[in-house]
């Protein structure tokens, strides 16, 4: 660099017989560590120095695990109760149902609650008697169930194709264009349950 050139033949012995251009390269090199001060850059590291006070620099701007698990915590505001976790689904299902179904309200509870069973699954509290007190003594007499597991795994499968079928069958009705008539079926709103009702 330019600082190390001047730094070389400032300690060399031309520099005692040129006093001109050693005043020259002095006030340079004044300028320049006062450019690096302004840097925050220390004129006196070396590049490793220097790429090592950039690590560190680095190191600093990154997100510590603490802050990672207080940021998450945050984010979810450990509100994870039945309510917001219900109330959570319910805003995702609304927009995704069909206008007549949206006044439906028994109907989207219903959803809600099936919705949820699949999220959060509640595990069987097996009753522990005897041996199945002690660690895993309840496990080492369980078998494999080929046709069980077969079994569970079609469920699975075709639990998961529904899935795509009904959102497939959503963006479809979601594409048709809005229809400026109303639907000549619909007769009207029951006057108790507030249900739309057709004529059949």
């Amino acid at each position: 660099t330019r600082a190390a050139e001047i730094e070389q033949f400032l300690k060399s012995e031309e520099a005692d017989q040129n006093p001109e251009l050693t005043a020259q390269l002095e006030r340079e090199y004044e300028s320049l560590a006062q450019k690096g001060r302004d840097l925050d850059i220390d004129p006196t590291l070396t590049q490793i120095e220097h790429r090592q006070n950039q690590n560190r620099l680095d190191m600093a701007k990154r997100e510590k695990p603490h802050q990672r698990i207080e940021r998450k915590q945050n984010e979810y505001q450990l509100d994870d109760t039945v309510s917001s976790r219900k109330a959570a689904i319910r805003a995702e299902m609304v927009p995704q149902l069909l206008k007549e179904d949206r006044n439906k309200p028994e109907l989207l509870e219903r959803m809600v609650e099936l919705e949820y069973a699949r999220r959060y699954p509640q595990p069987d509290k097996a009753k522990a008697t005897g041996d199945q007190d002690n660690g895993l003594a309840q496990f080492k007499s369980a078998r494999f169930d080929r046709d069980t597991a077969q079994a569970v795994i079609e469920a699975k499968a075709q639990e998961s194709k529904n899935a795509a079928q009904l959102a497939a069958a959503q963006r479809e009705r979601d594409s048709r264009p809005a229809s400026p008539d109303e639907n000549p079926a619909w007769f009207g709103v029951h006057p108790e349950s507030g249900e739309r009702t057709t004529r059949a």
